[in-house]
């Protein structure tokens, strides 16, 4: 389905007329298009759904390779592989500093966090 010249806000009331998995995957699509990234876990586009945003290192840096809901179903260690991976899409090596802080920052993480809503 191609729906041109919409907002992300306009497609999501088109979509209370739709099937969720249909407006699931149609979300996904717009995001997607619009070079929004996506959950490592669930694949849904952070262009309609809330990521948490992990922070690491002393700069102040953040990192959102989870969505909000897969981040809270997952524990610490269990949330280790998606970051790893968000890594390796960036090609930074398993022994390199910016790992060893992000997995830092990963497991010192407790409660709610912070929350990034690119719809806001």
């Amino acid at each position: 389905m191609t729906i041109p010249f919409m907002n992300i806000q306009q497609v999501k009331i088109l979509l209370n007329l739709m099937d969720t998995g249909e407006a699931k995957a149609l979300l996904n699509r717009v995001g997607t298009g619009l070079g929004c990234g996506v959950c490592l876990r669930c694949g849904d586009s952070n262009g309609w759904k809330r990521f948490h945003v992990t922070n690491y290192g002393r700069c102040g840096r953040g990192c959102l390779p989870l969505c909000e809901e897969c981040w809270r179903e997952l524990g610490r260690v269990a949330r280790l592989p998606f970051y790893r991976k968000l890594l390796d899409m960036w090609q930074a090596p398993d022994d390199s500093e910016l790992w060893l802080d992000v997995a830092a920052g990963v497991l010192a993480e407790e409660g709610n966090g912070h929350s990034h809503d690119s719809t806001e």
